[in-house]
């Protein structure tokens, strides 16, 4: 966890903070989800915020990045939350924290690769291991309430318990639905998955308990700051 609170020498925290309140006061109206029909204007924010670099907050330095810091994220999680932004930014950073390990797949690091470029985004599903059925490679059940917005592309897959594992699934694959049901809040979208035979990529092979601590450690800093 210490890692994780290091102050970041190259980057001045109330900087990161006076411009993610400039970018959020410009870019999001907070009526646009309750409007008729709801806007949406998540995926030209997301592209908009990784070409501030904030993608790379979260990333490693062989990804340009430079590594997990909540003396960055925290200022740019907190005046998210206080504008009410559409983007679901900090599943994608969190999922970083796996994906981009040396131990991670090549699948992994593709995909850690495309969400610090801003060319992907990442839920992330932390569930019992009664949840998930898994069958020669392949996923079965219900995924209900994940946190994700329209630009979402993959779900990384945490499956605590006696045996944890991690799996990164292609929400566009074959054997896997999306749902977006309509919640009261607006402001917090999510999704429901149901997978019915879906490819999953195992993630780790080894010390995925620990891994898990970490995503779920960001993700819980995250939600605090928003």
């Amino acid at each position: 966890m210490s890692e994780m609170l290091a102050a970041v020498p190259a980057i001045d925290a109330e900087e990161m903070r006076d411009a993610a309140r400039r970018l959020l006061a410009d870019r999001v109206d907070r009526r646009d989800p309750y409007a008729e029909p709801p806007r949406d204007g998540s995926a030209a924010l997301f592209a908009s915020m990784a070409e501030l670099g904030w993608t790379l907050m979260a990333a490693t330095e062989a990804l340009g990045g430079l590594g997990p810091s909540f003396a960055a994220l925290a200022p740019i999680y907190e005046e998210m939350g206080k504008a009410m932004s559409p983007v679901a930014l900090f599943p994608s950073l969190a999922s970083l924290e796996l994906l981009t390990l040396e131990r991670a797949s090549s699948d992994a690091r593709a995909c850690a690769a495309r969400v610090a470029g801003g060319d992907a985004q990442v839920a992330v599903a932390i569930v019992g291991r009664d949840t998930i059925g898994v069958t020669d490679g392949r996923l079965n059940g219900t995924l209900p309430a994940v946190p994700a917005d329209a630009g979402t592309s993959h779900i990384l897959l945490l499956v605590e318990g006696d045996a944890p594992a991690a799996w990164l699934i292609d929400l566009a694959a074959s054997g896997v639905a999306v749902d977006r049901p309509e919640m009261w809040d607006r402001s917090r979208p999510v999704i429901d998955v149901a997978l019915d035979g879906a490819a999953g990529h195992p993630v780790l092979g080894a010390g995925v308990a620990d891994a898990i601590a970490r995503v779920r450690a960001h993700l819980d800093l995250a939600l605090a700051w928003d």
